[in-house]
């Protein structure tokens, strides 16, 4: 199904505003969304972006020690949703190392389903939706965090 992406957005600062408050605002998030997204009424498919913010947050952020950022991107790029989930947590190398020492062989049920929605969006729309999941590392080699790219049909 698809909701406005008014509600959408609204629904995402919602979660996150619970979010930080449920881990004492212990993290900074930041959403930039170009004005024309906000000023079109664009649908979009529900509860698509929702689980890469929750990965990031349980799984880059609240590992880390230090300053903790995310950042929602939302951008209008041929007729597509360009969706980018930034944080600077500790990478998903280090979050599978503490997966195995708790002894947790947890499989993402929302990345899986999110994939399969994003294929049938692409088989149906013929349009390019996508998710592209990045390791954000230093000169080092080093752990940055996670940026991942959703690229989203829309309808106007």
């Amino acid at each position: 199904s698809v909701i406005s992406l008014e509600k959408e957005i609204q629904s995402l600062r919602l979660y996150l505003e619970l979010e930080s408050l449920r881990f004492d605002n212990t993290f900074e998030y930041l959403f930039e969304i170009h004005p024309e997204l906000e000023s079109l009424n664009y649908q979009v498919p529900a509860m698509l972006i929702q689980p890469y913010v929750e990965n990031a947050i349980w799984h880059g952020l609240l590992h880390k020690e230090g300053e903790r950022k995310l950042l929602v991107s939302l951008q209008l790029s041929d007729e597509m949703l360009q969706c980018i989930i930034e944080d600077n947590g500790i990478g998903r190398k280090r979050a599978s190392e503490i997966r195995k020492l708790r002894n947790k062989e947890h499989e993402s049920k929302g990345m899986t389903v999110t994939r399969e929605r994003l294929e049938m969006m692409k088989k149906s729309s013929n349009k390019n939706a996508s998710v592209n999941i990045e390791d954000l590392i230093d000169t080092f080699g080093n752990p940055l965090g996670t940026r991942v790219q959703l690229l989203i049909p829309i309808q106007s």
